[in-house]
């Protein structure tokens, strides 16, 4: 489902950039009165570039936004996050989806590369890293599953720590739907139930350790966690290696 066919729309006015995107990751380009009802597009206009499911070409969409003001979370080196990924220069996000966790990473000080296997968000991200003027160089996105990329790897470049954010097992009794971006990210790539394999993997090829985030509430995803560092909704299982 990650290679779900997709491609770049544009309203009038943005056709030219839209021709660029599309040139740059060799991607089809159409006018929006010329979309197929069972494609993805990548839409661009004045605003955030954005994925619309199919049947949904004329709604809002999901986006990677990376602006400083849509985050102002705890940048301290003694938040959880920080205290799981420890002392290290390169963090592997291995589940990036939106690239909120790999923006936080970022902004902590680490390089990150960040791994998505559905092509179209990792489109996203790869735009988001060049636009962004503050942390666009810290910042790495690849396209593919990392259970295939972690393993190809030369030795020098294998990551000190490999992140791990799996989809949240469902609760029980279900209130809401997931919000709109957790929404599409599971029509493309279904359920994250390869989690556990990702991990031996991660456990495999990381030079220092592997941290997967939790619900507080949620098993581990492997029984012998080294630490775990926990906040308010999330704990980090840390696993050295």
């Amino acid at each position: 489902m990650g290679t779900a066919p997709f491609v770049v729309a544009a309203t009038e006015d943005f056709h030219g950039v839209a021709d660029s995107l599309a040139a740059r990751h060799d991607l089809p380009v159409r006018p929006m009165e010329q979309l197929h009802g069972n494609e993805w597009i990548l839409y661009v206009s004045d605003r955030v570039l954005q994925l619309r499911p199919p049947g949904q070409h004329d709604q809002p969409g999901g986006a990677v936004d990376w602006r400083p003001s849509r985050f102002r979370g705890n940048l301290s080196r003694r938040q959880p996050l920080a205290r799981a990924c420890g002392r290290c220069s390169h963090v592997w996000d291995a589940t990036a989806g939106w690239g909120q966790d790999t923006f936080l990473l970022a902004q902590l000080g680490y390089q990150v590369t960040a791994a998505e296997r559905a092509t179209a968000i990792a489109v996203l991200l790869s735009e988001a890293a060049a636009a962004s003027e503050t942390l666009g160089g810290q910042i790495n996105a690849v396209s593919g599953d990392s259970r295939e990329l972690l393993p190809a790897l030369a030795l020098g470049a294998r990551p000190d720590v490999v992140y791990i954010d799996p989809m949240f097992p469902p609760k029980r009794k279900r209130s809401a739907l997931p919000k709109k971006e957790i929404q599409l990210l599971q029509q493309l790539v279904g359920h994250d139930t390869d989690s556990a394999d990702l991990l031996a993997i991660a456990r495999e090829v990381s030079q220092q350790r592997v941290v997967v985030k939790r619900p507080l509430s949620a098993p581990a995803l492997a029984a012998d966690p080294t630490v775990s560092y926990s906040g308010k909704l999330v704990r980090y299982d840390v696993y050295y290696v």
